[in-house]
Protein backbone atom coordinates (compact mmCIF):
# COMPACT_ATOMS: atom_id res chain seq x y z
CA UNK A 1 0.00 0.00 0.00
CA UNK A 2 2.59 2.21 0.84
CA UNK A 3 4.31 1.57 -2.56
CA UNK A 4 1.55 2.43 -4.46
CA UNK A 5 1.20 5.71 -2.54
CA UNK A 6 4.91 6.67 -3.06
CA UNK A 7 4.42 5.71 -6.49
CA UNK A 8 1.59 7.96 -7.30
CA UNK A 9 3.35 10.87 -5.30
CA UNK A 10 6.38 10.25 -7.89
CA UNK A 11 4.12 10.14 -11.09
CA UNK A 12 2.29 13.15 -10.00
CA UNK A 13 5.50 15.08 -9.11
CA UNK A 14 6.95 14.17 -12.38
CA UNK A 15 4.24 15.51 -14.30
CA UNK A 16 4.16 18.64 -12.08
CA UNK A 17 7.48 19.22 -12.86
CA UNK A 18 7.15 18.08 -16.78
CA UNK A 19 4.28 20.98 -16.80
CA UNK A 20 6.56 23.67 -15.16
CA UNK A 21 9.36 22.66 -17.50
CA UNK A 22 7.08 23.13 -20.53
CA UNK A 23 5.52 26.24 -19.06
CA UNK A 24 9.17 27.62 -18.50
CA UNK A 25 10.63 26.79 -21.85
CA UNK A 26 7.22 28.25 -23.57
CA UNK A 27 7.95 31.39 -21.55
CA UNK A 28 11.53 31.74 -22.33
CA UNK A 29 11.10 30.77 -26.33
CA UNK A 30 7.84 33.43 -26.61
CA UNK A 31 10.27 35.93 -24.24
CA UNK A 32 13.09 35.15 -27.05
CA UNK A 33 11.63 35.47 -30.01
CA UNK A 34 8.43 38.11 -29.56
CA UNK A 35 8.41 39.23 -25.83
CA UNK A 36 11.08 42.02 -24.51
CA UNK A 37 14.59 39.59 -23.93
CA UNK A 38 16.87 40.35 -21.14
CA UNK A 39 19.08 42.50 -22.52
CA UNK A 40 19.40 45.04 -25.40
CA UNK A 41 22.35 42.73 -26.83
CA UNK A 42 19.77 39.88 -27.42
CA UNK A 43 17.55 41.87 -28.95
CA UNK A 44 19.60 43.03 -31.40
CA UNK A 45 20.85 39.45 -32.28
CA UNK A 46 17.06 38.47 -32.40
CA UNK A 47 16.42 40.74 -35.26
CA UNK A 48 19.29 40.51 -36.89
CA UNK A 49 19.02 36.84 -37.65
CA UNK A 50 14.87 37.30 -37.83
CA UNK A 51 16.21 39.27 -41.33
CA UNK A 52 18.62 37.35 -42.75
CA UNK A 53 16.42 34.32 -41.80
CA UNK A 54 14.50 35.99 -44.94
CA UNK A 55 17.54 36.82 -47.01
CA UNK A 56 19.15 33.81 -49.04
CA UNK A 57 21.98 36.40 -50.20
CA UNK A 58 22.87 38.54 -46.73
CA UNK A 59 22.49 34.81 -44.86
CA UNK A 60 25.36 33.26 -47.95
CA UNK A 61 27.57 36.49 -47.09
CA UNK A 62 27.93 35.56 -43.82
CA UNK A 63 28.58 31.96 -45.12
CA UNK A 64 28.22 30.35 -41.52
CA UNK A 65 26.22 27.38 -42.60
CA UNK A 66 25.99 27.52 -46.56
CA UNK A 67 26.40 23.72 -47.92
CA UNK A 68 25.92 22.36 -43.87
CA UNK A 69 22.63 20.43 -43.21
CA UNK A 70 21.15 23.54 -42.51
CA UNK A 71 21.29 24.84 -45.69
CA UNK A 72 18.24 25.60 -47.36
CA UNK A 73 19.06 28.96 -48.70
CA UNK A 74 21.73 29.02 -50.99
CA UNK A 75 20.19 27.38 -53.70
CA UNK A 76 17.70 30.76 -54.25
CA UNK A 77 18.22 34.25 -54.77
CA UNK A 78 16.57 37.16 -52.49
CA UNK A 79 13.19 38.33 -54.06
CA UNK A 80 13.68 41.61 -55.87
CA UNK A 81 9.75 42.94 -55.80
CA UNK A 82 7.66 45.91 -54.69
CA UNK A 83 6.23 43.51 -52.29
CA UNK A 84 9.39 42.56 -50.66
CA UNK A 85 10.38 45.82 -50.25
CA UNK A 86 7.41 47.01 -48.68
CA UNK A 87 7.43 43.80 -46.34
CA UNK A 88 11.49 44.48 -45.66
CA UNK A 89 10.17 48.14 -44.43
CA UNK A 90 7.72 46.99 -42.30
CA UNK A 91 10.07 44.34 -40.44
CA UNK A 92 12.64 47.39 -39.85
CA UNK A 93 9.55 49.50 -38.53
CA UNK A 94 8.61 46.95 -36.38
CA UNK A 95 12.77 46.37 -34.77
CA UNK A 96 12.21 50.00 -34.08
CA UNK A 97 8.92 49.67 -32.59
CA UNK A 98 10.48 46.52 -30.07
CA UNK A 99 13.91 48.30 -29.47
CA UNK A 100 11.29 51.23 -27.74
CA UNK A 101 10.65 48.82 -24.91
CA UNK A 102 13.94 49.33 -23.36
CA UNK A 103 14.39 52.57 -21.68
CA UNK A 104 18.16 54.19 -22.56
CA UNK A 105 18.39 56.28 -19.68
CA UNK A 106 18.00 52.71 -17.50
CA UNK A 107 20.85 50.47 -19.58
CA UNK A 108 24.15 49.44 -18.41
CA UNK A 109 26.84 51.58 -20.28
CA UNK A 110 27.45 48.41 -22.50
CA UNK A 111 24.06 48.11 -23.24
CA UNK A 112 23.57 51.77 -24.15
CA UNK A 113 26.05 51.77 -26.27
CA UNK A 114 24.25 48.74 -28.30
CA UNK A 115 20.69 50.47 -28.11
CA UNK A 116 22.65 53.63 -29.41
CA UNK A 117 24.18 51.92 -32.42
CA UNK A 118 21.59 49.46 -33.34
CA UNK A 119 18.66 52.85 -32.87
CA UNK A 120 20.98 54.45 -35.42
CA UNK A 121 21.17 51.63 -37.81
CA UNK A 122 17.61 51.23 -37.93
CA UNK A 123 16.71 55.05 -38.09
CA UNK A 124 19.55 55.02 -40.90
CA UNK A 125 17.44 51.84 -42.37
CA UNK A 126 13.83 53.66 -41.85
CA UNK A 127 15.21 57.14 -43.72
CA UNK A 128 17.12 55.29 -46.66
CA UNK A 129 13.59 53.28 -47.61
CA UNK A 130 11.23 56.35 -47.16
CA UNK A 131 11.50 56.47 -51.40
CA UNK A 132 9.55 54.13 -52.86
CA UNK A 133 12.67 52.92 -54.95
CA UNK A 134 14.92 52.80 -52.19
CA UNK A 135 15.14 49.08 -50.13
CA UNK A 136 16.26 48.10 -46.44
CA UNK A 137 20.62 48.23 -46.12
CA UNK A 138 20.68 51.10 -49.04
CA UNK A 139 20.07 49.28 -51.93
CA UNK A 140 18.79 51.04 -55.01
CA UNK A 141 16.00 49.19 -57.21
CA UNK A 142 15.96 51.39 -59.80
CA UNK A 143 18.96 50.34 -62.59
CA UNK A 144 22.24 51.86 -61.79
CA UNK A 145 26.04 50.70 -62.53
CA UNK A 146 25.51 48.65 -59.56
CA UNK A 147 22.03 46.95 -60.37
CA UNK A 148 21.60 42.94 -60.86
CA UNK A 149 23.61 43.04 -64.24
CA UNK A 150 26.44 43.80 -62.15
CA UNK A 151 26.15 42.55 -58.77
CA UNK A 152 25.08 39.43 -59.58
CA UNK A 153 28.30 38.31 -60.93
CA UNK A 154 30.38 39.96 -58.55
CA UNK A 155 28.08 37.95 -55.62
CA UNK A 156 28.49 34.26 -57.51
CA UNK A 157 32.29 34.76 -58.34
CA UNK A 158 33.00 36.01 -54.68
CA UNK A 159 30.49 35.18 -52.19
CA UNK A 160 28.87 31.99 -53.12
CA UNK A 161 31.04 29.24 -51.73
CA UNK A 162 32.33 26.28 -53.58
CA UNK A 163 33.79 23.84 -51.11
CA UNK A 164 31.22 20.97 -51.58
CA UNK A 165 29.06 18.90 -54.02
CA UNK A 166 26.17 20.72 -52.55
CA UNK A 167 27.47 24.34 -52.62
CA UNK A 168 28.26 23.31 -56.82
CA UNK A 169 24.78 22.54 -57.61
CA UNK A 170 23.20 25.24 -55.48
CA UNK A 171 25.63 27.07 -57.31
CA UNK A 172 23.67 25.77 -60.96
CA UNK A 173 20.25 26.46 -58.79
CA UNK A 174 20.75 30.24 -58.51
CA UNK A 175 22.01 30.43 -62.24
CA UNK A 176 18.63 28.91 -63.28
CA UNK A 177 17.05 31.36 -60.49
CA UNK A 178 18.37 34.31 -62.18
CA UNK A 179 15.83 35.20 -65.25
CA UNK A 180 13.44 35.74 -62.60
CA UNK A 181 15.09 37.88 -60.07
CA UNK A 182 15.86 40.01 -63.77
CA UNK A 183 12.29 39.78 -64.61
CA UNK A 184 11.57 41.53 -61.51
CA UNK A 185 14.19 43.95 -61.18
CA UNK A 186 12.65 45.14 -64.74
CA UNK A 187 9.01 44.61 -63.58
CA UNK A 188 10.19 47.05 -60.48
CA UNK A 189 12.42 49.39 -62.93
CA UNK A 190 9.25 49.68 -65.10
CA UNK A 191 6.77 50.63 -62.56
CA UNK A 192 9.62 53.34 -60.89
CA UNK A 193 9.85 54.71 -64.21
CA UNK A 194 5.99 54.96 -65.01
CA UNK A 195 6.46 57.11 -61.82
CA UNK A 196 8.98 59.52 -62.90
CA UNK A 197 11.63 57.54 -61.41
CA UNK A 198 14.90 56.77 -63.82
CA UNK A 199 18.22 57.06 -63.44
CA UNK A 200 20.12 59.49 -65.22
CA UNK A 201 20.83 58.63 -69.27
CA UNK A 202 24.34 57.93 -68.61
CA UNK A 203 24.11 55.75 -66.37
CA UNK A 204 21.35 53.70 -68.47
CA UNK A 205 23.88 54.12 -71.36
CA UNK A 206 26.75 52.77 -68.84
CA UNK A 207 24.65 49.69 -68.22
CA UNK A 208 23.61 48.43 -71.37
CA UNK A 209 27.56 48.87 -72.18
CA UNK A 210 28.47 46.94 -69.52
CA UNK A 211 25.32 44.45 -70.15
CA UNK A 212 27.13 43.79 -73.93
CA UNK A 213 30.59 43.37 -72.31
CA UNK A 214 28.81 40.63 -69.85
CA UNK A 215 27.08 38.85 -72.71
CA UNK A 216 30.05 39.64 -75.57
CA UNK A 217 32.27 36.22 -74.40
CA UNK A 218 31.01 32.56 -75.30
CA UNK A 219 29.35 30.70 -72.23
CA UNK A 220 32.50 28.40 -71.42
CA UNK A 221 34.60 31.86 -71.20
CA UNK A 222 31.98 33.81 -69.41
CA UNK A 223 33.27 35.01 -65.70
CA UNK A 224 30.09 32.69 -63.96
CA UNK A 225 31.62 29.68 -65.94
CA UNK A 226 35.52 30.29 -65.90
CA UNK A 227 35.34 31.58 -62.36
CA UNK A 228 33.61 29.07 -60.97
CA UNK A 229 35.76 26.03 -62.47
CA UNK A 230 39.26 27.77 -61.37
CA UNK A 231 37.81 27.75 -57.64
CA UNK A 232 36.63 24.26 -57.95
CA UNK A 233 40.18 23.24 -59.15
CA UNK A 234 41.49 25.44 -56.46
CA UNK A 235 39.79 23.82 -53.78
CA UNK A 236 40.78 20.01 -54.14
CA UNK A 237 37.65 19.18 -52.89
CA UNK A 238 36.24 17.75 -56.61
CA UNK A 239 37.61 15.16 -58.81
CA UNK A 240 38.64 16.59 -62.29
CA UNK A 241 35.00 14.77 -63.84
CA UNK A 242 33.22 16.53 -61.34
CA UNK A 243 34.88 19.87 -62.06
CA UNK A 244 33.98 18.91 -66.06
CA UNK A 245 30.37 18.06 -65.66
CA UNK A 246 29.67 21.08 -63.38
CA UNK A 247 31.48 23.43 -65.42
CA UNK A 248 29.63 22.07 -68.52
CA UNK A 249 26.33 22.88 -66.40
CA UNK A 250 27.28 26.31 -65.38
CA UNK A 251 27.81 27.29 -69.21
CA UNK A 252 24.77 25.69 -70.33
CA UNK A 253 22.59 27.60 -67.81
CA UNK A 254 24.53 30.63 -69.23
CA UNK A 255 23.90 30.00 -72.51
CA UNK A 256 20.34 29.26 -71.72
CA UNK A 257 19.19 31.52 -68.54
CA UNK A 258 22.07 33.80 -67.94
Amino acid sequence: MRGQIVAKFLVRAFAVALLAAIAAFTWWAWQLFHGKPHSVDAMATRQFVQYLASDPESLSSLGLIDGSLLDFHSGRLSPRTQQELDRRDAVVARFRRELERFDPERLAPDQRLTYDIWRWWLDAEIEASAPFYAAPLGDPYVVSQFGIHASFPEYMTTTHALSNPKMARNYIKRLDAFPQAVDETIALFEDHAARGVMAPRVILERVIADIDKFTASAPPENVLVSSMRSRMEKSGAFPVASVNDFALQASDRVEKSV
